[in-house]
């Protein structure tokens, strides 16, 4: 199955930034907050227009071109070679890319959070000869330079004749020569950002585009302008860092799931009056979503729905979520209490992160779009998984797709390859779903993350988590455990500190939160009947439903490595770190079930 391309203009990620710079030549495109290492506080955003990032990206990226031609004592200018991006979001990240979009180089995100020797990996693995990095990352990459052979060049993205920029240590001016003195005892060069502009002033280059069918250029008529029609107006926040592909897309999926527990409690669940008022608006709001009609209603977004708007800003008209697929209700609710417009796409990097993207004009929730249409999908059977396309009345397997936007393979590894693509082309997502008449998908499953309990059943993990979570407010976190010799589910919760104190007031009044009250069996047995009634009411089944938890007051983290940097859970760290509380759970259910017998 696949879609028609609804903007052939508009070809790949060039074509599209020419397009914004064609229409809006001196209307803001990009900023940031400058930090002010004396107040420690962040100013007000500092704009750059688009003509202006257009010509910074021309000269930067001839830069790039003339830097790599003489380190590498070449005769001509080469083209496809790697650079490195070691940020956190910024404007130097963003101008960077577009530099290597416009000059045929490979942009290489690095994750901020990942440190040193995964840092070391990547430049290695995908042969960077030049790194462009914030000030504070520049010491780590000289101290580890001796194993990067490739790495020839280092480009700040802050001056380092300037005071250095807000993650080195404040007033510290000398830091500039002090690391241009360490690069040259390296062997590397070390540039900042004026520096490589100023030589590509003196060397520029006409821009020579990647063949456009390459993948990472091939994913922008993904999104059809009846989706989510923009106008010059509109901003966009940046959530997840750009060195995620889907963050430059805009994926704000567990952002939505916890801005919904939060807000629902607040309304529907709220007692007296008000939790009257919102139960009313929100069924006679969500009636007319289901019936087809608009999101908007005038007497109910005056009394209550204006205001719940404001919890957004206030302007926040339009939102674009992936990853895995948002619950059908709190799509719903997002709709009808903030009165906003809301795009779900389905997708992976390999597939550029978006292989199907709902409509516009479609208020039903629960699927996630047709085709793009520079996909296309088709469903196999799954044996294993009792997923077969005899099903009845929609055929039932794993998701895979191909065409332009999906990726030929992993860089020099034909074995993950060969396990991701098969013979005729086709990526196999691991993902399970179903196409309906109308040629939308739903996705019902995941083969990654499932298990089969001992008792036969299977455990799609991840969906489970997020079913119960979107309906469990007192939870910051969910981590859902079991395995094939296990009979069923364990969970470790992390409370929000928000919602979390109410909680227990109500299981025992008087009650103050100390590091003794997450052991406490009480508040323990309260919190699991909660996480039980969120399933039930998600209707998942009996072995689908934890049997025992931890509740865990700290938080999972990027830097403790219990989450990933788009803020999902590394399953296999946090087994791992809660090894023995999780053995002494189940040690729990077996001494309950033998005190039955």
């Amino acid at each position: 199955m696949s879609n028609p391309s609804t903007r052939p203009h508009l070809r790949n990620v060039y074509n599209t930034f020419q397009h914004g710079l064609a229409i809006s030549p001196n209307r803001p495109f990009v900023g940031e907050r400058a930090w002010d290492p004396i107040s420690k506080t962040y100013g007000p955003y500092e704009w750059q227009t688009y003509i202006e990032i257009d010509a910074r990206a021309t000269r930067f990226g001839s830069g790039l071109i003339h830097l790599h031609q003489q380190s590498n004592r070449l005769s001509e200018p080469a083209q496809g070679w790697s650079v490195g991006i070691w940020s956190i979001n910024r404007t130097g990240w963003t101008t960077t890319d577009i530099a290597c979009v416009a000059y045929n180089l490979v942009s290489v995100g690095l994750y901020d959070t990942l440190g040193p020797e995964a840092v070391t990996y990547g430049i290695n693995h995908s042969e960077c000869s030049i790194v462009v990095t914030s000030a504070d990352h520049i010491a780590s990459l000289l101290r580890d330079a001796g194993n990067m052979p490739g790495l020839k060049t280092i480009i700040s993205m802050y001056s380092l004749k300037g005071p250095a920029d807000s993650k080195v240590v404040s007033g510290s001016e000398l830091a500039g020569p002090i690391l241009c003195t360490f690069a040259a005892d390296k062997g590397v060069q070390l540039l900042d950002w004026d520096e490589v502009e100023a030589l590509g002033q003196l060397h520029e280059r006409q821009h020579t585009l990647l063949d456009p069918r390459t993948p990472s250029l091939s994913a922008i008529p993904v999104v059809p302008p009846a989706c989510l029609p923009l106008s010059a107006d509109d901003c966009v926040i940046s959530y997840l860092p750009t060195a995620y592909l889907y963050g430059r897309v805009m994926e704000i999926f567990l952002l939505l799931n916890r801005i919904y527990a939060r807000v629902y409690a607040a309304t529907a669940e709220a007692p007296g009056l008000a939790g009257v008022l919102a139960r009313k608006g929100l069924s006679v709001k969500l009636a007319n979503l289901e019936a087809g009609l608009e999101n908007k209603h005038a007497l109910w977004d005056r009394l209550l729905f204006n205001k719940v708007r404001m919890a957004l800003g206030g302007r926040v008209d339009k939102i674009l979520t992936g990853s895995f697929p948002v619950a059908a209700e709190v799509l719903s609710f997002i709709r009808v209490a903030f009165i906003v417009d809301i795009a779900e796409a389905y997708g992976m990097t390999e597939n550029s992160a978006s292989a199907t993207l709902t409509q516009r004009e479609e208020l039903e929730a629960g699927h996630v779009g047709p085709p793009s249409p520079n996909d296309e999908i088709k469903s196999v059977d799954v044996a294993e998984l009792n997923y077969f396309s005899t099903h009845k009345p929609y055929y039932r397997g794993e998701i895979c797709t191909c065409g332009p936007a999906t990726f030929p393979g992993y860089l020099k590894d034909e074995k993950k390859t060969k396990e991701a693509i098969d013979e005729e082309g086709w990526l196999h997502t691991g993902d399970i779903g179903f196409f309906k008449e109308n040629g939308t998908l739903t996705i019902i499953d995941r083969m990654k993350n499932v298990f089969k309990l001992s008792i036969g059943e299977y455990v799609a993990v991840e969906k489970v988590e997020n079913q119960i979570a979107t309906k469990l407010p007192l939870a910051l976190q969910l981590f859902i455990h079991g395995g094939s010799v296990e009979t069923c589910l364990v969970a470790v919760v992390v409370p929000d500190p928000d919602t979390f104190p109410a909680f227990v007031s109500k299981v025992e009044e008087g009650t103050a939160i100390t590091n003794t009250i997450y052991q406490d069996s009480k508040l323990r047995r309260a919190v699991l009947k909660e996480i039980t009634l969120a399933a039930q009411a998600a209707s998942l089944k009996s072995f689908e439903i934890p049997k025992a938890l931890l509740i865990e007051p700290v938080p999972f983290t990027i830097e403790g490595g219990m989450l990933t940097p788009t803020l999902k859970i590394k399953r296999h760290p946090v087994v791992q770190a809660y090894r023995k509380q999780i053995d002494e759970l189940y040690r729990e259910i077996r001494s309950r079930a033998d005190s039955k017998l």
